[in-house]
């Protein structure tokens, strides 16, 4: 067994298992639930997890296991267990996985796994559109180069302090 990164790989007779490797010293902490992040956010958060599991997991029950850990984690920072259920089934829905979470259906899992394993990221299909010649490239021409937005949801928390108001509502 050898844990490198933040995957855990083992050699059993020659056939590659993988894994989630979690440090002993992390805490299960992510964003509360009760935040003023906006919902999706909280969303990605879980969504993000699933697709992590799934593309390391080289198991369903590993996979299972790590879907249980991140309900467990979710819970514990507050998140609603509807809501917790909803995201789950959107997710396993979108990949048309439904038996991997309600009957651990390894076919399926390896289907599942296989399409988000060798899915290309943002990042790798923004590379494959982009075109080879750099030489013509355009420099970019910012419009508000001199200015600076604020984007800031809890604002009207800290503007209306005590009932008093900093600024007018509009």
């Amino acid at each position: 067994t050898l844990d490198y990164l933040d995957v855990t790989i083992e050699n059993n007779n020659g056939n590659l298992k993988t894994c989630i490797y979690h440090k002993s010293a992390s805490e299960p902490y992510i964003l509360p639930y009760s935040s003023d992040h906006p919902r999706h956010v909280h969303m990605n958060i879980l969504n993000n997890a699933l697709v992590r599991a799934a593309r390391m997991c080289s198991t369903v029950e590993d996979f299972d296991m790590e879907r249980l850990s991140t309900e467990m984690i979710l819970l514990v920072n507050g998140y609603p267990p509807k809501f917790i259920q909803q995201y789950m089934k959107n997710f396993f829905m979108k990949y048309n996985a439904m038996n991997v979470w309600t009957e651990l259906n390894t076919e399926s899992y390896q289907q599942l796994h296989h399409e988000l394993l060798y899915k290309p990221t943002r990042r790798e299909q923004k590379i494959q559109l982009q075109p080879n010649d750099t030489s013509s490239k355009k420099p970019t021409n910012y419009e508000h180069k001199d200015q600076i937005f604020l984007h800031y949801t809890g604002l009207q928390k800290i503007l209306f302090q005590g009932g008093n108001a900093i600024i007018s509502n509009r």
